[in-house]
């Protein structure tokens, strides 16, 4: 969470208010919620860390609260 706050402020030029996403969209000149495209990003990302890890990725994706609606378990690249 340290490291996506420092995120914010590194792209934002400043502290998130209350009303910021912590999770923002990658792709926006000002804060917003996660496009589609960073939320299919963020989603890969999970599973490729988890198997790396030796982790089941479908259980990293649960555990961040993704039930995969992506399909990233069932893509491969």
């Amino acid at each position: 969470m340290e490291e996506q706050l420092q995120l914010f402020v590194d792209r934002f030029g400043r502290e998130p208010t209350p009303n910021d996403p912590i999770f923002f969209c990658w792709h926006s000149e000002t804060p917003k919620p996660m496009c589609a495209l960073c939320e299919a990003e963020y989603e890969h990302g999970i599973v490729e860390a988890a198997k790396q890890a030796g982790i089941d990725p479908a259980r990293a994706l649960a555990v961040v609260g993704i039930d995969d609606p992506l399909g990233t378990l069932t893509i491969t690249n």
